[in-house]
């Protein structure tokens, strides 16, 4: 199924500032345009419609643009790594996602070659032996919206065409910390992490898509004093509390609590009364400090 606007796709890609950062996206991008090509060749054949003069000089020119493409980011890579010296990590990351990803059944020969090249390069001029990329990595290219420029607003996302929630997180070694722990939660009322992004600027959490509006549960409790009360509202608000009981036992039966227990971590959905533990902030219990496991009175 094609899910790209070639156009969009190709201007995206265009937008990125730093050369090297759209080398890294080379799998990507072809990976597409290899879908449109067999989409063409199956209506082709289906209709038994001959290929046009202006399809074959199509390709041939996708052809030749991507081989010079590969020549121009040999020639300036030293001028090109001048910006890299220092911090590496998104570039490497990205690089090896998409080679790993696209590598044996996509990039042409030529391809492969310069991109191992400037991955080698890289390392070397960073002092980096190799970069180990997640299981549960999303880049950012790979998550689409209507408006792409605003990765951070309410509206439908798409990631491997299943619609999904966008989350801050945090940068880093936390991040990774963070998303490793909560990438082997399975529960029905701990929200489902899909992957996380933890390198470049606006890391973020991709979670499943949540059945309604969602709102925490303090405001779904006041809502239910006010607005339930002649509809016997106490099952409901039962249900809630015991979702969320359930979701905090399910992380502790296995060592892991919360940095953080707040209303906005508990989230609860407009349309099944459902009631979900955001899982931001887990970490093991075994790294948590003594005196920050006692138990509160309120």
């Amino acid at each position: 199924m094609i899910n790209w606007h070639i156009t969009d796709l190709c201007e995206s890609y265009e937008e990125v500032r730093r050369p090297l950062l759209r080398l890294a996206r080379t799998g990507f991008v072809m990976k597409r345009m290899t879908d449109l090509h067999v989409l063409i060749d199956e209506i082709s054949a289906t209709y038994d419609i001959p290929e046009s003069a202006f399809l074959k000089d199509w390709r041939a020119r996708l052809k030749a643009e991507r081989y010079w493409r590969m020549k121009g980011f040999a020639s300036c890579l030293e001028r090109l790594l001048e910006s890299y010296r220092c911090n590496a990590d998104e570039l490497l990351t990205l690089l090896a996602y998409d080679f790993r990803k696209y590598s044996e059944d996509i990039y042409t020969p030529y391809e492969r070659e310069i991109i191992s090249y400037v991955y080698e390069q890289v390392c070397n001029e960073c002092d980096v032996c190799m970069v180990s990329v997640p299981k549960w990595f999303i880049p950012r290219h790979e998550i689409t919206e209507e408006n792409v420029n605003y990765l951070w607003r309410n509206g439908d996302y798409l990631w491997q065409n299943v619609n999904v929630n966008v989350e801050r997180a945090p940068g880093g070694d936390l991040c990774v910390y963070q998303t490793a722990i909560w990438s082997e939660l399975n529960h029905p009322h701990v929200t489902r992490l899909l992957g996380a992004c933890h390198v470049g600027v606006g890391t973020f959490y991709v979670v499943e898509e949540s059945d309604g509006i969602t709102q925490n549960v303090l405001s779904r409790l006041d809502q239910a004093a006010q607005l339930w009360a002649m509809n016997t509202p106490h099952q409901s608000l039962w249900e809630l509390l015991l979702g969320i009981a359930l979701g905090l036992q399910y992380l502790h039966e296995r060592g892991i609590v919360s940095g953080r227990v707040s209303p906005d971590k508990l989230l609860v959905s407009t349309t099944s009364n459902m009631a979900n533990f955001f899982g931001g902030d887990l970490m093991l219990l075994s790294r948590v400090h003594p005196a920050c496991t006692e138990t509160f009175e309120f």
